[in-house]
Order: structure tokens, then sequence, then C-alpha cells
């Protein structure tokens, strides 16, 4: 039995926790804020709610069969579809099959021998871009210079959190067949789900809103014997290569410790590095809708004028909801729901807005990296993978990834 010491309240850690208190160690999770829930809180406004982002569980993962046990009548299960919309050379293409930026036909002349394809840069974002046409290249440099990010300055990977990780065209496909055959394209271009998979994309969403759901699964957590602590601001020590953790000045004793949330205190108390701390921010607009389409679905918008870049139709307490993403820019929440509207009626999808829900919230997250940070938290993990701290899983991008990760260490370190 070993007391683990989880930092963060999101669904990482209420998840891990279940994992390690089900081999029966000691766990207690801390929170600087007064609730779990992490980025996955709810905004409201007035009495309704509406997700922050886009959310929902993939059920296959390693974790949701235990997950959906404890919680399967808080959850609605469902068939999770998406689609994309983008808009280049005053053209517009709309799909169901993708969830990414959309061309019409792949010019092979434009792209990098595959000479050249294995020598290139895997460092920055623009290094990951420079592996498409100069025409779609160029777009997408667009948009991440519309975002205020420098391409230059942003990890390779972080093409995922900006959507932009793969691209895809509506006549290509047996090129891009072709293309992903060699292994070094694999990942930079995309074909339908359908030739890859033949299950269909089951997903769940907690049926009265994430905030509401962690509020019980603080109950489960306590019940099972899990401490958490609320409104507690962690301060890391390092003394050569043992983490101590302190609150209000108290030592929290421990035998490993499992930080999910933000590393730049913890890697600036152990070398004095400061982190660059990159983020995104977006101003999001909700309105409770009336509407014929009755799925959760979400769109990824690409477009050299539109400044909407993510549609999210869903329903929580059986009201269906609209949420959208946006670039940070003077935004009419009416205009841009209109827009949104028109843009919806290309995939034949009608909503009708409440005007008495809509509103608009600007909200910023640390979902990218910079260069400089990617190579700081690399060389911080390789120096400290002896510690009592638990490799940590800010190189991954998206929660199940960020999970699994979790749940490897834990089984290599024999804890699970």
């Amino acid at each position: 039995m070993k007391k683990i010491i989880l930092v963060g309240g999101g669904i990482s850690s209420c998840i891990l926790a279940i994992f390690l208190k089900d081999k029966n160690h000691k766990v207690e999770i801390y929170e600087k804020t007064n609730s779990l829930g992490g980025v996955l809180k709810d905004y409201k406004f007035n009495d309704n709610i509406f997700f922050k982002g886009i959310q929902y569980f993939d059920i296959k993962n390693q974790w949701h069969e235990k997950f959906i046990k404890l919680f399967k009548k808080e959850f609605n299960i469902f068939e999770h579809i998406y689609g994309s919309f983008s808009e280049i050379d005053n053209k517009k293409y709309s799909t169901f099959n993708f969830a990414a930026p959309y061309f019409k036909k792949i010019n092979l002349k434009n792209l990098p021998t595959l000479q050249k394809l294995k020598k290139n840069k895997r460092i920055s974002l623009e290094d990951r871009l420079s592996f498409y046409g100069s025409k779609e290249k160029s777009f997408l440099l667009n948009i991440v210079k519309r975002h205020k990010l420098d391409a230059k300055k942003i990890s390779f990977n972080s093409a995922i959190a900006l959507q932009m990780d793969r691209i895809a065209y509506l006549e290509s496909t047996e090129e891009i067949i072709d293309l992903k055959k060699k292994f070094i394209l694999d990942d930079f271009y995309a074909i339908e789900r359908f030739r890859i998979f033949n299950e269909k994309l089951i997903a769940t969403l907690p049926k009265k809103g994430f905030s509401n759901f962690f509020t019980y699964f603080e109950k489960i957590l306590k019940q099972k014997g899990i401490k958490i602590f609320l409104k507690q601001k962690i301060e890391p020590v390092w003394k050569g290569n043992k983490l101590s953790l302190f609150s209000n000045d108290k030592l929290i004793l421990n035998d490993h410790v499992i930080w999910s949330g933000d590393p730049s205190k913890l890697i600036q108390s152990y070398n004095g590095q400061e982190l660059d701390s990159m983020f995104t921010r977006f101003i999001q607009v909700h309105s409770n809708v009336s509407s014929n389409f009755d799925k959760n679905i979400y769109f990824q918008i690409f477009s050299e004028k539109s400044n909407i870049t993510r549609i999210y139709l869903y329903e929580i307490n059986n009201q269906k909801k609209i949420s959208l993403e946006c670039i940070v820019h003077p935004v009419d929440e009416k205009k841009i729901l209109d827009e949104a509207v028109k843009i919806l009626e290309k995939f034949k999808i009608k909503i009708k807005t409440n005007k008495n829900t809509i509103h608009q919230k600007i909200d910023t997250r640390f979902n990218i990296l910079s260069v400089k940070d990617e190579e700081i938290i690399k060389i911080f993990l390789d120096k400290t993978k002896k510690s009592n701290l638990l490799n940590g899983a800010w190189l991954y991008y998206g929660r199940d990834n960020k999970i699994s990760h979790f749940l490897q260490v834990l089984k290599k370190k024999k804890l699970i």
C-alpha cells in the first residue's frame, strides 16, 4: 500500500484515483478551486448550462468500462457524428466524412519528394505543414496567424490542438491511400473513417452537464475512501530527486505524486526554468436552440473569412444547445450565430436560436506547446524519472491519450 497524491482535480485525477483505490492505496486529491472538474466544468448563464468547448468521452479506451459501471445512469450513450466545413479561394466544401481541413483535389506536383520528406525536420508546426503542398500550407499558416500564433515557435504536435494534424481531399481518395502506404505520410492525411473501421464511433456525455456530474463523482470518490481537498494551492519543493509538497506551509507526506495540471510551478521549482506557457483564446457563443437534428454533432470550420472554428450541437437536460468557438475578434453574438446557421444549412441542419439565452464568454486554453517548452519538459521528465513524481502527460494531446499514459506508468510501477 502506497500513499499517492494527485495534484489537480480534473477528470484524469478522478479516474486515476479510482484505479489506485481499487488496489488499496491511500489516495488524496488536491484541487486549487472550490470544485472538481478542471477544464470540463460547464459555463452557466442565468439558469442555462452549456459545455465549455467540444467535450465527450470515447467509450473505446481502457478506462471507460470501469468508469461507466459507476456512472451509467448519469450518461447518454450515442453515436458520435462529426463534419468539416472549409472555405478557400471563395469555394466552400462541406462533408460528414472528416473533421479536418478539406480541399478539393491533391496536387501531387506540389508535394515535396519522398526523399525530402524523410529529411524534413519535425520540430515546429511550420515543419509539419511543410509536409503539404504550397497552397495547403499557406492556407493553414494564415489560420495560425489569425490565432496570433507563430508557427515557427509552436511545437510540431501542437497541430493536434489546432485540429490541423491531418488534411483531407474531396476527389483524391486513391492518391491519399497510396501516399498513406508510405509510413512518413500516414499521420498527415485523412481518409474516410469507414475505409478503416467497421464499427461506429460511440461516445458518452453526462445528461445533466459536467459540473453536475462532478458533484456526484465527488460523492463516489469520498465513499470509496479517497480524500479530497479543495481550495488548496500546492507548493512543490525539490531536494535532489525528492519532491515534497506543501499546502498552507504544511507538509503532505507521499510515496508518489501525480501532477496532472500545469507543470510550470513544478518545473521552475526543480531547475528555475520558466515555461512560455503559450495558449489559445477563443470566444465561445452559446444558445439554446430548436433543431431538426436530434444527435450530438460537431463541425470543424476552416475558413479564410469566418472567425468560427467549431460548431457543436448537443443536449443537456433534454434541451438542445449550440456552442460556437471563434477566433478572438469583436463578435456580434447574433450575427455570428446567423453565420453558423448558414453553415449548418450546408449539412441540411436547421436550427432556431433562443434569443434570451444567447451569450458569449472568453475561453483561454493552455493546450499548445512552444518548441522551447517541449524541450524543457522532455529534459525535466528524463531527469526526474527516478523520483517520486510519476511521469507526467504534458507532451500528450487529448484526454484519452493523457489518461492512457498515466495508466501505463502506474502499471509499470506495479501500482495497479
